[in-house]
């Protein structure tokens, strides 16, 4: 199974605040810089993350994005249906193609959704707190660091 980008940039954008959650927003631009996107791409993808409420848009020049629901209560099912519902859906390539073989009684159709239900159930045990705390204790992501640290640390690199 293959994600869309969007379901990848929100998954890692909520990671991103989770780590650096001081209670102040994260503004857009840190937010895109970090995770390497357009900040217009970014800002569509936090509205849906907006309107599923799983964070809060502040508007205004100290405004950024904030969690409305706790990190520890946001799976990453939770990411990938809220950014691309169809992810759930198998959809065989021979409907469009005029296969007889009523859905309930193919064979390969039975797998494939067994298969992505085992898939969601696993992503349903792993919420966003877990990822963020996983890259910190086993991974020290740059990417996770604020922008500013990160900047002043790769300055004082060359030095």
């Amino acid at each position: 199974m293959k994600f869309s980008q969007s379901v990848d940039l929100a998954i890692h954008s909520l990671v991103y605040i989770a780590h650096n959650s001081t209670g102040e927003p994260v503004i857009i631009r840190e937010l895109a810089r970090s995770v390497r996107a357009s900040e217009s791409y970014l800002a569509r993808i936090m509205l849906q993350l907006v309107k599923v409420g799983f964070v809060n848009s502040i508007r205004g020049k100290h405004g950024g994005f904030v969690f409305r629901k706790s990190p520890e209560q946001i799976t990453i099912a939770d990411v990938v249906m809220a950014i691309d519902q169809d992810a759930a859906q198998f959809v065989c390539p021979w409907e469009e193609r005029g296969c007889e073989v009523h859905e309930n009684e193919c064979p390969l159709r039975s797998l494939f959704c067994k298969a992505q239900q085992q898939m969601f159930n696993v992503l349903r045990t792993m919420t966003i707190s877990d990822i963020a705390a996983d890259h910190v204790r086993e991974h020290r992501r740059v990417w996770l660091n604020p922008i500013d640290s990160t900047v002043a640390n790769a300055a004082n690199k060359k030095k």
